[in-house]
């Protein structure tokens, strides 16, 4: 099963980012070289359950910096068939994942790929006239419970406080019995 993987990589101002050269290795260590084109945009088909980008470099060699999620560097994607798009805003010499959910100013009519790419621009009586599904509404503000940040304070700063006066506590238990076998020792050697 192929999977379909597209790296994109926008600036923060939103422009494209061609020739970046992206590094990647699948699940069985097939390794791709891959180079962003005009739109920033790298696309390759994988066999296997996995994708690592291990780095991603500009096109004279200097590697940009990136989050990390192994213990090697780069990052690891599971694959299941499902096209996966992976975006990166860069700012200099570094990148930054864009989520999905989120509308980053590199990606104004949303990451290509995803629901909100997708409903961009959509005309509202296609949703009315039952091409989309309807979206769900939610509006008005949620209201913190009363005084729950106060609460959770209050708990943390009486742990905090409990800890400092256990540790006192252990302190003072040890200093006590040290001043014990001193005094314990002193005493034996007289008696002898």
């Amino acid at each position: 099963m192929a999977t379909t993987v597209t790296v994109i990589i926008h600036d923060i101002d939103a422009h494209p980012q061609p020739g970046l050269v992206v590094s990647a290795e699948d699940g069985v260590g097939q390794s791709y070289t891959l180079t962003t084109d005009e739109r920033g945009t790298a696309e390759v088909h994988i066999e296997g359950a996995s994708i690592w980008i291990r780095e991603i470099a500009t096109a004279e060699g200097a590697v940009l910096q990136m989050d990390s999620n192994t213990d090697e560097g780069g990052m690891r994607f599971p694959l299941d068939g499902t096209p996966l798009i992976i975006a990166f805003a860069r700012d200099g010499a570094l990148l930054f994942r864009v989520p999905f959910e989120l509308d980053d100013p590199a990606f104004p009519d949303g990451v290509p790929g995803t629901l909100s790419a997708a409903t961009a621009g959509v005309d509202s009586t296609a949703v009315a006239g039952g091409n989309l599904s309807e979206p769900i509404l939610v509006s008005g503000d949620v209201e913190p419970e009363a005084g729950g940040n106060r609460v959770f304070w209050l708990i943390v700063g009486g742990l905090i406080l409990a800890g400092v006066g256990l540790g006192l506590f252990v302190w003072a238990q040890a200093r006590a019995s040290q001043g014990r076998q001193r005094h314990g020792a002193g005493t034996r050697r007289r008696g002898r």
